[in-house]
């Protein structure tokens, strides 16, 4: 008998071509709130657990991402809108840099949700520092810092729940209710709508919902 060589397992298929199973990136009101009462309940810093329960709620309402909100100052607070103009990032010499957003895209005005109106009030009021994100002994809130909390509220919690789902949350909401592609770029700082896209998640409902359509 021949050994026969099958030639096809030597080809190896472009990594563009390959299936991918994208992990869970949306979470729920609910689950937001479990982890904000988690933080509320393990942060030994009553003044740090509630700026860290009010980014996130900025988060939820806005889409932003982490590092843009983490340098928010009461400036950039408007009655109407929030205006994004920089961002928390690193350098060779440096951590926690406020810097200029890497894309022009991202220098943007986001509208302020009538629920978060009363959630901003209240931070501006109650923020000790200019920046009002700020940690109590005055260094920034950093998206390490706090994804570090979040993970241990999570692991005893038993969820699932990161920072950057809330932008993904939003990011669906914009493309499932057919919101113009302009606008849902605008609003999240994206150059093109694909990345838009790439951030929105369906599911289950909405699945069942595109079967239905099918005549």
């Amino acid at each position: 008998s021949y050994i026969v060589k099958d030639i096809t397992l030597g080809v190896r298929r472009p990594e563009s071509h390959l299936t991918s199973v994208r992990r869970g990136t949306v979470t729920d009101r609910d689950t937001l709130l479990k982890v904000e009462n988690g933080i509320q309940n393990c942060v030994s810093s009553r003044y740090d657990a509630k700026v860290i329960v009010c980014l996130l709620e900025l988060l939820y309402y806005t889409g932003m991402r982490p590092a843009e909100a983490e340098v928010l100052t009461r400036a950039d607070i408007h009655r109407d809108f929030i205006s994004i103009t920089k961002e928390l990032g690193s350098s060779l010499d440096e951590q926690n840099v406020v810097r200029r957003p890497k894309t022009p895209n991202s220098i943007r005005n986001v509208p302020i949700h009538e629920n978060l109106k009363p959630i901003l009030k209240e931070l501006l009021e109650f923020a000790k520092y200019d920046s009002i994100f700020m940690r109590e002994c005055g260094e920034y809130m950093s998206s390490t810092w706090i994804g570090n909390i979040i993970r241990r509220v999570c692991k005893k919690e038993g969820i699932e729940f990161n920072m950057y789902r809330l932008r993904h949350n939003m990011a669906t909401s914009l493309v499932t209710n057919k919101i113009d592609s302009i606008t849902t770029m605008e609003l999240l700082g994206h150059a093109h709508y694909d990345m838009s896209l790439y951030y929105a998640n369906s599911n289950d409902e909405l699945k069942k919902d595109a079967i239905n359509l099918v005549s």
